[in-house]
């Protein structure tokens, strides 16, 4: 079987003029696999055959050119977001082979931190844990400070704020912000308000909008395995994708970047650790069809690779 390819590739190339390495390509067979048989190369006859499960040229020109337009995401992350966009159906191993094979996977990866520091019981819906934070941004010269309410579940951000100040009324508007777009009339939620230990987050207005929603307040020390990592490295993603990008001409510009940014943090961009679907996806209950609906294209995927296998076997026996 395999001299009868090499033979039809020779018969091919002498009818076309086309190189051997462009027509190997067009059934599924690289030209050094070619070159391999060539040399007399002892394999399996099947291995001359696309299998089913290969990926057609369409899929992994189509998985090159979406990495090129985000460099910055990795494999698993670019996976889900060509089947969420009809762009491309397969596996992140599959995806993760071609990124490898045609350099394109250079994403630098952070050190995981240690498992066993898992901190508080996972909340198992929304508006269990809030998360709320302040993270400095530079602007020309001195501060202005990003104040966020974050649902732990979800890992929706519920409301949000640029001061200038770094004081506990900024604080509290942006929590009652929250629970008045949020809960509306219902105050016995008892929600977990989980914050660090600065000054903000203890004065007695702050304590007393607590107590109006029934939130207790969860204050957590720095580095400690029980921290408000959720927040913080929520933060650390605005700045790194967002804020240090963006030129800062105004505050006003600042305030319109970055609420547009979390606009479509909230509603579009995949998050890792909810199972790359964006956080309102798991907010308003859509990640289990989300889900479903990823596994079937996936099937669709395979089905269309198994035809395209099986009319090159027509092709090839022809």
């Amino acid at each position: 079987m395999k001299q009868e390819i090499m033979n039809t590739l020779d018969t091919l190339k002498k009818a076309s003029g086309l190189p051997i390495k462009y027509l190997s390509e067009k059934i599924g067979l690289s030209s050094r696999k070619i070159s391999v048989w060539r040399k007399g190369s002892i394999g399996s006859e099947n291995k001359c055959i696309p299998k089913s499960h290969w990926i057609t040229p369409e899929e992994r020109k189509a998985v090159e050119d979406f990495k090129r337009e985000n460099p910055f995401f990795g494999y698993v992350l670019l996976t889900w977001m060509m089947i969420d966009r009809d762009i491309a159906y397969m596996s992140p191993s599959s995806v993760y082979r071609i990124l490898v094979e045609c350099g394109l996977n250079n994403k630098w990866r952070k050190p995981t931190s240690d498992s066993k520091k898992t901190g508080f019981d996972q909340p198992k819906s929304i508006h269990e844990h809030w998360h709320t934070d302040i993270s400095y941004i530079n602007f020309k010269g001195s501060f202005v400070y990003l104040i966020c309410v974050l649902d732990g579940f979800s890992r929706a951000v519920l409301s949000w704020s640029i001061a200038t100040k770094m004081e506990s009324l900024d604080v509290q508007l942006v929590l009652w912000d929250a629970c008045e777009k949020w809960l509306g009339g219902d105050r016995e939620r008892g929600i977990r308000l989980i914050t660090d230990k600065g000054s903000q987050f203890s004065t007695k207005e702050f304590k007393q909008t607590l107590k109006e929603y029934s939130i207790t307040n969860v204050r957590t020390s720095v580095n400690h395995p029980q921290s408000n990592g959720k927040i913080e490295r929520f933060h650390g993603t605005i700045k790194s994708e967002l804020i240090r990008e963006i030129p800062k001409y105004s505050l006003e510009q600042v305030r319109y970047e970055v609420g547009h940014w979390i606009e479509h943090y909230n509603n579009v961009r995949l998050h890792s650790a909810i199972g790359y679907v964006a956080p309102m996806d798991v907010f308003y209950g859509r990640k289990d069809s989300i889900l479903r609906e990823r596994k079937e294209k996936l099937i669709e995927g395979k089905l269309k690779r198994k035809q395209y296998s099986e009319s090159i076997k027509l092709v090839l026996v022809a």
